[in-house]
């Protein structure tokens, strides 16, 4: 079983389709299973681990996932006196 890049602190990958509706507020959380995924469901690949939606039913095998929402707080950059 591949091993999935580390997440961070909270968990989260982001979603590697483009989904507008899903472009903010969601990101994808591991279930724990390992399967090939049903049509419909979310699973996460890629060297840069991200989530991908299932159009059909596929045959290998990867981490399934499930979309979470997500509060996104914008970070503050200031530049301090030298």
């Amino acid at each position: 079983m591949r091993q999935l890049l580390d997440p961070g602190e909270h968990g989260l990958y982001t979603l590697g389709d483009f989904w507008p509706e899903f472009a903010r507020g969601f990101r994808a959380e591991p279930t724990g299973e390992h399967r090939p995924p049903r049509a419909g469901e979310w699973y996460l690949s890629g060297a840069i681990t991200a989530a991908y939606h299932a159009t059909r039913d596929l045959s290998t095998s990867y981490h399934i996932a499930r979309i979470v929402r997500v509060e996104i707080i914008p970070a503050t950059v200031r530049k301090c006196a030298p």
